[in-house]
């Protein structure tokens, strides 16, 4: 929308228009937010590094509100369904990776980047040297996620843990294949990293604990992935 723009050119009107097509087009709110952020950095860098005299044009509007977090959580019987049908079709793979989704709350790069060699059985820890935060973080292996991956990966292999894929749309692909399989409405890979945090704290773990095993660097960004089911709070009750 703007590429052929000079930068010193770029009004506020323009950086409005964007955002008016952007939502237009049916990108959500926090979308729009995440692209207007990285625009903003742009020119904050034009003007502190190079000394550009121009103001940030970003700055000038009033970004859209935010689309309200996703509530989805999987049920036991869509999950069930899901590992069942995995077994009917002897894809592997795609059970375990589900099974440590679930149980670890890993997100999909990180389980698809997975190295064997950062697999510890013995302490039940998976290592992750590189994260989306940009830092490295230990994740502990529940005994189903232990078994799930000590079941799958074959003595002496190396390599990447789940090498089916070669990139992350492949995986998306197969994904959706599958819920579609199962008529499963409304349903994305990475609410089973929602439905990981919500059983973490189902469990009696605190926000430090799970922010330490999902990798979340905020506990305002935690909680819009963690959604509690009433009827386990009148439990505790």
């Amino acid at each position: 929308h703007i590429s052929d723009c000079l930068i010193t050119a770029i009004s506020f009107r323009d950086i409005a228009s964007f955002r008016d097509n952007r939502i237009s087009a049916g990108v959500s709110g926090s979308t729009v937010i995440k692209e207007l952020n990285l625009l903003s950095k742009v020119f904050d860098f034009a003007i502190r590094e190079w000394g550009w005299a121009f103001e940030n044009p970003v700055k000038q509007i009033t970004k859209p509100k935010p689309g309200k977090p996703r509530e989805r959580r999987i049920t036991e019987e869509e999950y069930s369904a899901l590992l069942c049908e995995c077994d009917r079709t002897k894809h592997i793979a795609m059970k375990t990776i589900l099974i440590l989704a679930v149980e670890t709350g890993m997100r999909q790069g990180e389980l698809l980047g997975l190295q064997i060699e950062n697999i510890d059985f013995d302490n039940c820890i998976a290592h992750l040297p590189n994260t989306k935060n940009g830092t490295s973080r230990d994740v502990p292996l529940s005994p189903a996620a232990h078994k799930a991956l000590n079941g799958f990966i074959k003595a002496g292999s190396s390599g990447k843990v789940f090498c089916n894929w070669s990139n992350g749309d492949g995986f998306r692909s197969s994904f959706k294949r599958l819920c579609k399989r199962l008529s499963l409405q409304n349903f994305r890979f990475h609410d089973l990293r929602h439905e990981a945090a919500s059983r973490l704290f189902e469990k009696g773990l605190n926000q430090f604990q799970v922010a330490a095993i999902t990798g979340h660097k905020s506990l305002q960004s935690l909680q819009r992935y963690t959604h509690l089911r009433a009827t386990d709070l009148v439990k505790l009750l």
